[in-house]
């Protein structure tokens, strides 16, 4: 064995110890997943000897191929289809494209953005135990000048790809597992993790503030129009919510017509102004469902994260405060015990 592939070698195996010590680290962190990914990016780059590579994520429930896992750039989003990454996923076959330029399905749109010139491209489909395509490792010109070979280079890429393969399916499970198939919000489940990973350590130094809601007489719509209408009316109002919240809030799909929202660095104040600017949007949306459309009103309690209590007593004053918008005639929002509502 020559030095040089000694050289290779060893630093597959730091790769791969690495990637396993990260796997067997258990954090209420969405940072350790991404860690994973990074270091089987990096032995992907080791196995060809690319400049850079990274692994796409396709995110079928928002139509979009999804990179932040990679060597010299941050997070990209394209959407689904779009250039060689795209046809390699939509086609589930490896591309090795050693003149991209002159590619008919080659765009230049991740140049413009990374500043980074492609001479040559290899691009994997990643696919999980049933044989679905789920992502693609994509690596970015090869160090020798002969280009990307069919035959070895593929070979070789393939042993990460297949790791990346089980790692994203069991990621993509999580995932799944962690949001609302019908409005696509992320639901109680995930909540209670990312309470831990993202938003209990705000409440040691700054504000947090909760926000509850309900759709106002919600069975009524379920009777008079049917479940696909108030299927229209969870999706409606659930982008509502998605669309006007601030920078690191979310919403979450509690149960029923129920939903919460999470608001870091916010005051109970603030909370209150967001909660009554959505109400407002909500009351002025139509709801469509083929050819009906009806309109709706939420009700909204607010309260401010009180260390003193636990999580759930937490949440339960705000739930509280949601009963007393509803006895205040509903579409309104309360944001104290003592206080008229809002509206």
């Amino acid at each position: 064995m020559s030095k040089n592939e000694g050289e290779v070698l060893d630093k597959i195996f730091s790769d791969m110890k690495k990637m396993y010590d990260e796997m067997a680290k258990w954090e209420d962190d969405e940072n350790n997943n991404k860690n994973v990914f990074s270091t089987l990016a990096e032995l992907g780059r080791t196995l060809v000897d690319a400049e850079r590579v990274s692994f796409w994520r396709w995110d079928k429930r928002r139509g979009k191929l999804i990179t932040n896992i990679a060597t010299g750039i941050d997070e990209l989003i394209i959407d689904e289809g779009t250039g060689l990454v795209g046809k390699a996923i939509e086609e589930n076959r490896t591309l090795v494209i050693n003149d991209p330029h002159n590619h008919p399905d080659f765009t230049g749109n991740i140049e413009d953005k990374t500043a980074y010139k492609v001479n040559s491209m290899l691009v994997m489909p990643v696919v999980n135990c049933r044989g679905e395509t789920i992502g693609a490792f994509q690596a970015l010109n090869k160090k020798s000048k002969a280009g990307f070979d069919k035959a070895e280079d593929v070979k070789r890429l393939s042993i990460a790809a297949f790791i990346c393969g089980l790692a994203l399916a069991s990621d993509l499970f999580l995932d799944e597992a962690r949001h609302d198939k019908l409005t696509g919000l992320k639901n109680r489940l995930c909540f209670y993790s990312d309470w831990h990973g993202k938003y209990r350590p705000v409440t040691d130094t700054g504000n947090l503030s909760f926000i509850i809601c309900d759709i106002d007489d919600f069975k009524k719509v379920n009777d008079t129009y049917g479940h696909n209408m108030g299927d229209a009316v969870l999706e409606t109002v659930a982008n509502i919510l998605q669309n006007n919240l601030p920078p690191k809030s979310s919403a979450y799909r509690w149960g029923g017509e129920e939903f919460l929202m999470v608001l870091p660095n916010k005051t109970l104040e603030t909370a209150a102004n967001i909660a009554e600017e959505i109400r407002a949007k909500i009351a002025q949306a139509v709801c469509k469902y083929e050819a009906t459309e009806i309109k709706v009103t939420m009700s909204f309690g607010c309260a401010a994260y009180d260390s003193g209590l636990s999580l759930d007593e937490n949440i339960a004053v705000a739930d509280s405060r949601l009963y007393l918008a509803k006895a205040n005639g509903k579409n309104c929002v309360v944001c104290g015990d003592n206080v008229e509502a809002k509206k």
